[in-house]
């Protein structure tokens, strides 16, 4: 640095000519004792400084002998004076040069103060910025997730709604061929019972028909009983086997159209609907079913009456049989008496 080279030379001829103002000869003016007042600057630097200085002062030390006392006298009390004041300014000039270097040095403390806080700061700041990127990368992501999760459940979606509305057409219409086969069921089942109900009144007129001449065919009226008895048993066992069927059928119904009623949320209103006239129809066919059962009973009741009559006219009979053969047994008697009266008349 050239100017602080400059500054380490002129230091050097200052001090060394202030060592031999003091008494100090140019000879014991060494490297050291001028490092030791500057404080500054490189060995070589004052060597060779202290060397030309020396090289310097050994001239004017040659050209001051050659000059008269008196006027040498003067030139050194004016050297002195020169010397004096040029310390005074060089000391005043060191001085404003240290205050400033002080000065600066505070400066440059607090701008490296100032620096350094500044680093920390900018590396707190990398740091917030490192973890804000690396948040927003995450975030990133997890918006590109979330897109991607939301694009795969609107695909989804889409697809469950298509085959929600699939599933409520094929509902609709399988709920719609069912009630088509329970609606002809039961007008099916309804009409078999009326078939069922007037045959069952035929046969109780033909019976009541029949059992008109209980006394004259009674043997012919007991097996044809009989056989209207076995008849009406297996009727009734058909009408409890229909009854049972309908019954499986009615639950199997209701089941479906549970099923029905719960794949079908939004026709909830009318499924209920259909459903309550389901249950009113199949309250009729219950209704129809119970009277069925009651004519059934009814007829049993009339065949269980009539095998009753049977019993007590069978019973007459045979009551009447008695008298008749008591009967035959008196008119024996009296033809044997008879007879023997007219043996002893004679």
């Amino acid at each position: 640095m050239p100017g602080r080279s400059s500054d380490t030379r002129a230091r050097v001829r200052e001090v060394a000519d202030r060592l031999v103002a003091g008494g100090v000869s140019v000879r014991d003016i060494t490297i050291d004792s001028i490092y030791a007042e500057i404080r500054q600057g490189s060995r070589t630097t004052i060597n060779d400084e202290l060397r030309a200085w020396r090289r310097e002062r050994a001239l004017f030390d040659a050209q001051v002998t050659a000059i008269p006392g008196p006027v040498l006298s003067a030139a050194e009390a004016l050297w002195s004076a020169a010397s004096q004041a040029a310390e005074v300014a060089l000391r005043d000039r060191r001085q404003e040069v240290e205050d400033q270097a002080v000065a600066v040095r505070e400066r440059l403390q607090a701008l490296e103060g100032q620096v350094a806080s500044e680093q920390a700061r900018s590396a707190a700041l990398n740091v917030q910025v490192a973890a804000q990127e690396a948040v927003i990368g995450t975030l990133r992501q997890d918006l590109a997730a979330a897109r991607t999760a939301a694009d795969t459940a609107r695909a989804q979606a889409e697809m469950l709604t298509s085959q929600l509305e699939t599933q409520r057409a094929d509902g609709e219409h399988r709920l719609n061929q069912q009630r088509a086969d329970y609606e002809s069921r039961i007008a099916a089942l309804t009409e078999a019972a009326a078939e069922k109900d007037v045959a069952y009144r035929a046969e109780i007129e033909k019976a009541h028909a029949r059992l008109e001449g209980v006394q004259n065919h009674m043997l012919q009226q007991v097996a044809e009983a009989r056989d209207l008895a076995k008849k009406a048993e297996s009727a009734r066992a058909l009408v409890q086997q229909r009854s049972d069927e309908l019954a499986v059928q009615l639950q199997a119904a209701r089941v479906d159209v549970a099923a029905a009623l719960a794949a079908g949320a939004e026709r909830e209103a009318r499924e209920r609907q259909e459903k309550e006239r389901l249950d009113a129809a199949v309250q009729s066919l219950q209704g129809q079913i119970d009277e069925a059962r009651r004519g059934e009973a009814a007829a049993r009741e009339r065949l269980a009456a009539v095998g009753e009559q049977i019993a007590a006219q069978a019973e007459q009979m045979k009551v009447a049989e008695r008298e008749k053969a008591g009967l035959l047994d008196l008119l024996a008697q009296q033809s044997r008496v008879g007879r023997s009266g007219g043996t002893t008349s004679p």
